[in-house]
């Protein structure tokens, strides 16, 4: 019994895990794409939904020990992820 109480504890952990920046192509909830510069101080980053998207964008501007602020959002659809463009100041 506490082996599946191990596993089972193990498991939310593992999942819990999987949120944040990442570099593949194919992402879940919970995850965006790494910022990209797209010149002017502005970057770009896709989330699986637009508050993955939202929260890409602030967590890159707080390393930076900086705000966020949207130029552009584009919420996710049923067949795209959500696109946002911002610049940290």
């Amino acid at each position: 019994m506490k082996n599946y109480i191990l596993i089972a504890f193990l498991s939310v952990l593992l999942v819990g895990c999987e949120g944040g920046a990442t570099t593949d192509r194919r992402i879940s909830a919970g995850q965006w794409t790494v910022p990209q510069s797209v010149g002017n101080n502005s970057f770009l980053v896709q989330g699986y939904s637009t508050q993955d998207a939202l929260d890409g964008a602030n967590s890159h501007c707080a390393q930076l020990g900086r705000q966020m602020n949207m130029l552009q959002l584009t919420p996710s659809s049923s067949r795209a992820r959500a696109t946002i463009t911002y610049s940290c100041y």
